[in-house]
């Protein structure tokens, strides 16, 4: 009869890849004021072509995202049930903005700096990834310079609110299930569930990612279901309460969504309709390129990550988002991820990160010059042509 020592007990724990030994990496850059510095710096190219377009738009804000959670904050500020309350605040942190910034300029500035804040977090998690300053440079300016970014950043701060807090969630996972770093784990699954408590698009997004996860490179091969109940959980607790409490107050368990079977269904027609839509194109071309790009250099794994996580993204029209918003979202996030997702070697990650951000960018502007949405933020960018009137993406 052989004994179990107590060492056995803790050797299937043992990591395959760490952090650092002490599970702890310093920030980056080191010092406080330099990170503010360069958050700074990041946001200042949005806050300009938000400025110049509030200065150059015949009627900027004209039906936006900003502009209807401005609208809908007012009219629930009078709520006299709690059915409407929890109609017009619901998800809670994405009505918060509108309490916070009760403009539409100061709502832009405010995704502004938002983007700002969280271009330095990507730029961190690259540097730890050791990839290398010119590279990091090609991803960040490849977002700061595409429509589509400065359009969600500067009409929509709940989805892109929940970009921002997804894609901080989506390193902290990486950390988590690759790198050991089980409070990264913790904090990648408030983060996650911050972002449905954003912005109800995320909600089937967060619960694709958990899959997602199960794909990574793992540091503890044997806890891969248990890392995607730790990621999923907040999510699906959050979503549970606000269904249950709308349950209890007699409007339904959907109430939350605020959206209806004939919304969804709108947008789930225009999503078959026309598979050669400006919106469908936004979504499918960046999926295109990473499909390709991952077979030209053998990554397969992460490229079925990130078409993943696109499909996720699109899930959003079951909820009533908009195509063009989906769209939006999956674009963004398949860019983001294609730095962030860890590969088999360096030199593939350095290689796909490249390839991928500047064909991505490239596809960016090419279909959002023929998006309404995204025309007359191409014009304040270039300084060329007249800004149409209008123009938000809904």
């Amino acid at each position: 009869m052989s004994v179990l020592s107590g060492q056995h007990l803790f050797d299937r724990d043992v990591p395959r890849f760490l952090e650092s030994p002490a599970g702890v990496l310093p920030p980056y850059p080191r010092r406080t004021w330099l990170r503010w510095t360069m958050r700074g710096i990041l946001a200042l190219p949005l806050v300009i072509v938000v400025v110049r377009y509030a200065l150059l738009a015949p009627e900027p804000w004209h039906d936006t995202a900003n502009q209807a959670l401005l609208a809908r904050v007012r009219d629930g500020a009078g709520a006299a049930d709690f059915g409407q309350l929890l109609t017009t605040f619901s998800p809670p942190l994405g009505a918060l903005p509108a309490l916070v910034l009760p403009s539409e300029l100061l709502l832009a500035v405010g995704g502004a700096l938002l983007g700002g804040f969280f271009l330095q977090g990507l730029d961190q998690a690259m540097f730890r990834r050791g990839l290398h300053g010119i590279i990091r440079l090609v991803v960040l300016v490849s977002l700061l310079i595409s429509p589509v970014f400065v359009l969600l950043s500067a009409t929509d701060i709940t989805m892109f609110g929940a970009v921002v807090l997804f894609g901080l969630g989506l390193i902290d996972i990486v950390r988590f299930e690759n790198l050991a770093n089980t409070q990264a784990g913790f904090r990648a699954g408030l983060l996650l569930g911050a972002a449905a408590m954003t912005d109800v698009r995320a909600i089937p997004l967060v619960l694709t990612v958990a899959i997602v996860g199960t794909l990574l490179i793992h540091s503890r091969p044997q806890a891969r279901a248990a890392n995607a109940v730790i990621v999923a959980f907040p999510t699906v607790a959050v979503t549970v309460a606000l269904a249950l409490a709308g349950v209890i107050i007699g409007s339904g368990p959907l109430t939350f969504l605020r959206t209806d079977a004939t919304s969804a269904a709108r947008a789930i027609e225009a999503l078959v309709s026309d598979p050669l839509s400006e919106p469908l194109m936004l979504y499918l071309a960046p999926v295109l390129v990473v499909a390709i790009t991952a077979g030209v250099f053998g990554f397969a794994r992460s490229g079925v990550m990130m078409l993943l996580i696109a499909v996720g993204a699109l899930a959003g029209v079951l909820v009533g988002s908009p195509l063009i918003a989906a769209a939006a979202l999956a674009y963004l996030l398949v860019h983001i991820s294609v730095a962030i997702l860890p590969t088999e070697s360096p030199a593939q990650h350095a290689a796909i990160v490249v390839m991928c951000s500047v064909l991505v960018g490239i596809v960016g502007w090419v279909v959002a010059s023929r998006l309404p949405e995204a025309q007359e933020w191409s014009v304040v960018f270039t300084g060329f042509g007249q800004v149409p009137s209008g123009g938000g993406n809904g």
